[in-house]
C-alpha cells in the first residue's frame, strides 16, 4: 500500500469517526436537555406565529455572526498570508466551529481555523489568537461589568450602581487596550518571567498589525457581540419572557461575563448559561422554561448548525487536497 492510499483510507476512517462523535454529542445534548425540562415538547406547545419574527431575526443573525467573526479573522490573516479571501475565512471559521464542538472547552476551535492557513504561517496565526482574545475580553468585560450593575439594580431594586461600574469598566478598557494596541512591546517587557519567556520564544510575534486595523477589529468584535446578545433577547421574547429590552440585554451581558469566568465544557455548558440567566431574571419573571428554551435555541442556532456545515467544509477541503495529490502523482 502506497503512502497516498494509506492517507486516503486513514482520512475516510477519521471522517466517519468524527461524524459519529458529532452525532452522539448532538443527540446526547438534545436528549438530556429535553428530558430535564421537556424542551422539545415545550417548544412545540409554545410556538406562536405572532412571535415568529423574533425567532426569524435570531436565526438570520447567525450568518451575520459568522460573517463578522470571519471578517475579523481575515483582517488578521491578511497581515501574513496572501490570497486569503473572505470565503476562505468563512470556511476556516466553520471548520473551527466543528472542531470546537467536538472538543472539551472548545480547545479545538483554533486548530480548526488553521485548516485554511498555510503551514508556514500557522505559528503566526497564534498571534492573531492573542489579539483576538484580548479584543473579545475588552468588549465582553467592559460592557458586561457595566450591564452587570444594571442587572443587579433590576434584580434587587437597588439604587444606581453606575458610580462603581462605569469607573471599573473604564479601567478595564484602558488597561486591556494598552496591552491590545502594544502587544509586542508589552510581551517584550514582561518576557523576563520564565513562563512568558518560554511562550514568547516558542511563539514569537513575527509581524505587526497597524493600529488602524486593530481598531477595526475591535469595532467588528463590538458589532458581533451586539448581534450575539440581540439573538438572546429576541429568543427570550419569542419564548414569552416579556420584560423590557434593557432588563434582558443587561442580564444576557452579565451572564456572558460570568460564563466566561467558568470553563466551558460541552456537557454542562447549556446548564450553566441557563441557570445563570434564570437566577438573574427570577425576581422579574416566572417563565423559567422560556429562558431555558432561549438558551437551548441559541445552542442549536450558533453551535450545532455551524458545526454541521463546518464538518462538511472540512471533508470537502480534505477531498480537494486528496484530488490535487492524485493529479500530481499521476
Amino acid at each position: 500500500m502506497n503512502k497516498s492510499s494509506f492517507h486516503k483510507i486513514f482520512f475516510n476512517v477519521l471522517k466517519v469517526l468524527l461524524f459519529i462523535l458529532m452525532s452522539i454529542l448532538i443527540y446526547w445534548q438534545i436528549k438530556t436537555r429535553s428530558a430535564d425540562f421537556n424542551l422539545i415538547d415545550a417548544f412545540k406547545k409554545g410556538f406562536a406565529w405572532d412571535q415568529f419574527p423574533f425567532l426569524l431575526f435570531a436565526v438570520l443573525f447567525m450568518p451575520v455572526n459568522i460573517f463578522l467573526e470571519s471578517l475579523k479573522w481575515k483582517v488578521f490573516v491578511d497581515q501574513f498570508q496572501e490570497r486569503f479571501s473572505i470565503t476562505s475565512s468563512i470556511k476556516s471559521m466553520l471548520c473551527g466551529s466543528f472542531f470546537g464542538f467536538i472538543s472539551p472547552n472548545r480547545v479545538g476551535e483554533f486548530l480548526g481555523r488553521l485548516n485554511r492557513i498555510e503551514k508556514e504561517n500557522r505559528s503566526r496565526a497564534l498571534t492573531a489568537g492573542y489579539w483576538g482574545g484580548i479584543a473579545q475580553f475588552i468588549i465582553t468585560f467592559s460592557i458586561g461589568i457595566y450591564m452587570g450593575g444594571r442587572a443587579i439594580m433590576h434584580h434587587v431594586n437597588m439604587n444606581s450602581l453606575d458610580k462603581f461600574t462605569i469607573p471599573l469598566a473604564i479601567v478595564i478598557i484602558v488597561f486591556a487596550s494598552t496591552i491590545y494596541f502594544n502587544l509586542k512591546k508589552v510581551l517584550a517587557r514582561i518576557s523576563s518571567f520564565p513562563y512568558i519567556n518560554k511562550l514568547t520564544e516558542k511563539y514569537p510575534i513575527e509581524y505587526e498589525v497597524p493600529k488602524s486595523k486593530l481598531l477595526l477589529i475591535l469595532l467588528i468584535t463590538l458589532f458581533r457581540y451586539l448581534v450575539y446578545v440581540s439573538q438572546y433577547v429576541y429568543l427570550l421574547y419569542f419564548f414569552g419572557v416579556d420584560l423590557s429590552y434593557e432588563v434582558l440585554f443587561s442580564s444576557v451581558c452579565t451572564m456572558l461575563v460570568l460564563h466566561t469566568l467558568v470553563p466551558s465544557v460541552p456537557f454542562v455548558d447549556l446548564g450553566v448559561k441557563g441557570n445563570v440567566l434564570v437566577l438573574l431574571l427570577k425576581n422579574q419573571t416566572f417563565n423559567e422554561l422560556g429562558i431555558l428554551l432561549a438558551v437551548f435555541s441559541i445552542w442549536i442556532i450558533n453551535i450545532i448548525l455551524p458545526a454541521i456545515v463546518g464538518y462538511y467544509y472540512f471533508v470537502l477541503a480534505k477531498r480537494s487536497a486528496q484530488h490535487s495529490e492524485g493529479l500530481l502523482s499521476a
